[in-house]
């Protein structure tokens, strides 16, 4: 038994409630749903071949006199006292009980800094 992805569920969805108002026919909504799924595939092939620029620092414009740093940096000097970016990073992730924060911030940020 095919089980329908989850794009397909929502495309679905939204055809059986825009069809009957005549905005769209269904030969038109399949037609959106088979090119942007074209789209979608021929962009997915191209992630195996696909070579990023490295242009972080390395490009032009403003970012272009910039060097990436030596690796024998062990110490950054911000300017702000250590201490208070303890705190400063500390406080970001401290999350009092209770309090409710996007799922998204719990997974890739607090719980793993916290």
């Amino acid at each position: 038994m095919s089980q329908k992805s989850p794009t397909a569920e929502f495309c679905h969805k939204h055809q059986k409630i825009i069809i009957p108002t005549g905005v769209l026919t269904q030969d038109d909504a399949s037609q959106i749903v088979s090119d942007h799924t074209s789209y979608c595939d021929d962009h997915f092939r191209q992630i195996d071949s696909h070579r990023p620029e490295g242009t972080n620092l390395l490009g032009s414009g403003g970012w272009s006199d910039m060097r990436q740093p030596s690796s024998n940096l062990t110490e950054w000097d911000t300017g702000v006292d250590a201490q208070l970016l303890k705190y400063v990073g500390a406080r970001s992730v401290d999350v009092k009980k209770g309090e409710k924060f996007v799922s998204i911030f719990g997974s890739f940020s607090i719980i793993r800094r916290g």
